[in-house]
């Protein structure tokens, strides 16, 4: 009986790990710690003498980043995983998502990444740029989000996608956190991202159910015998 109680609390405690791991989010796409980074397809500085080359790091990659840059990013991140409606974040995104009729509830962010300028001599700041990347989600752009260095949301809005629907471009003149927020009303038309969380929640849950089912069973033969 002690083996059967044992075995059925370290069953308990795997689910509640497969739990934890694959817990919610908040309004993200996907979890953040597993997207990739958008890909760079051009940079230009507006000073032409600018040598800088600009790095896309994802939040997943964020210890790659300087401390002032990694605890800005963590900040974002808690930011969209500590609301259930992105318009909370910034008004302008919430009259966006109205003059687009898409509930604040819908909305997500499907990609959480730093741009950082890296190998520039000249100049200690980098002022406007423009930059093109690339992302899966983009046939479902709402707007792109920027947290500046006091760690408040704007919505850049000259961000635009391209006409073939593959690019998103935009011009900033500061470089920290962006995000990318999608509306999410038709999920089925989101690419799939590789967000299997609940499939193996799912999973979980039903090895755990199954090794429950056979020790009781295993358990009970051995009383009878």
């Amino acid at each position: 009986m002690k083996k059967t109680l044992a075995v059925l609390l370290m069953a308990v405690m795997i689910l509640g790990a497969s739990i934890n791991v694959f817990a919610d989010t908040g309004s993200f796409l996907m979890s953040p710690s597993v997207n990739p980074a958008p890909i760079l397809i051009s940079s230009k500085f507006e000073d032409e003498d600018c040598t800088a080359q600009l790095v896309i790091n994802s939040y997943a990659d964020r210890d790659k980043l300087d401390d002032a840059l990694k605890e800005l990013i963590e900040r974002a991140y808690s930011d969209i995983a500590g609301t259930d409606d992105l318009t909370k974040l910034n008004s302008d995104l919430a009259k966006i998502a109205e003059e687009k009729n898409i509930k604040g509830s819908n909305l997500a962010v499907s990609d959480l990444f730093d741009i950082s300028p890296v190998g520039c001599q000249e100049h200690d700041g980098h002022y406007s740029c423009d930059i093109v990347i690339d992302a899966d989600t983009l046939h479902r752009f709402v707007a792109l989000m920027h947290m500046d260095e006091n760690g408040q949301w704007i919505i850049v809005d000259n961000a635009k996608v391209t006409q073939n629907g593959e690019h998103i471009e935009f011009t900033v003149d500061s470089l920290t956190p962006f995000a990318i927020v999608v509306d999410t009303t038709e999920e089925g038309d989101l690419p799939n991202t590789g967000d299997n969380s609940n499939i193996r929640a799912y999973v979980c849950t039903m090895f755990v159910s199954a090794l429950v089912i056979a020790v009781l069973v295993i358990n009970s033969k051995k009383q009878r015998a």
